[in-house]
């Protein structure tokens, strides 16, 4: 048993540990916490404690995984589920551009279903370990992972909010293709950008205008939420 400072805990299995920003998640989770979890789309942040030595991080109970969904699952998604997946995390992320932070962590593994038989494709935005206020970000930091990484970090270019857009464009792609849209390998990851979209990428997809990189271009959340493919308008003027 686990007790912490609201509530007390039974342990029903290990799932496993991380230690890698632990007290950076901490202050980050108390200033996400001042967000509306539910209106947000951002997970729940309960309450911490300590035992035996340990940090214990409590949130609220969420089903699983959009990757356990896809590979486990292998449920492959359709536009019409991809579509309020997208709009939940666009309104996560325009909500964490209102207080200046960036998640640089997006991945399928980052997003969780709160209950798929009840509610099957409400999402809440996950892990803010790596999470850090943009006044932080120095250019030529290392972040994301690597089949989710923009370009410009790979480059050491400027970055910010957008890079949680391209994070977001390779997440969706997965959830539609069932594999990583670029690979792991920083190179090669590179040379298939520039050989599907040019230097600089030019494209017109809200998941590829997400991916572009160029600053002048780049799509922000509330802009994205605008985008037909979220808005559906282009039915309504087509049945019109």
């Amino acid at each position: 048993m686990l007790r912490g400072r609201t509530a007390t805990y039974s342990v029903v299995r290990f799932l496993g540990e991380g230690f890698f920003g632990m007290v950076v998640e901490v202050r980050m989770l108390e200033r996400i916490g001042e967000l509306d979890s539910d209106r947000c789309n951002v997970v729940s942040f309960k309450e911490r404690f300590d035992h035996m030595g340990l940090t214990c991080l409590v949130f609220e109970m969420l089903d699983i995984s959009l990757w356990d969904l896809v590979i486990d699952q292998k449920r492959v998604l359709v536009t019409r589920e991809i579509r309020p997946i997208a709009q939940q995390l666009l309104v996560a992320f325009d909500a964490l551009k209102d207080i200046s932070v960036i998640h640089s962590d997006l991945k399928p593994d980052n997003v969780m279903l709160t209950n798929r038989r009840l509610d099957p494709y409400r999402v809440k935005l996950i892990d803010f370990g790596l999470a850090r206020p943009i006044a932080e970000v120095e250019q030529g930091m290392i972040m994301q992972p690597d089949a989710y990484r923009a370009p410009e970090v790979t480059l050491g270019c400027v970055c910010d909010v957008p890079i949680d857009m391209y994070g977001l464009g390779c997440t969706l792609a997965f959830l539609l293709l069932e594999q990583n849209l670029f690979p792991r390998s920083e190179y090669q990851s590179v040379k298939m950008m520039v050989d599907l979209l040019g230097i600089p990428p030019s494209v017109c997809g809200l998941p590829q205008r997400a991916a572009d990189c160029r600053p002048q271009t780049q799509t922000d959340p509330k802009q994205a939420l605008q985008h037909a493919f979220i808005t559906m308008t282009h039915l309504t003027e087509d049945s019109d």
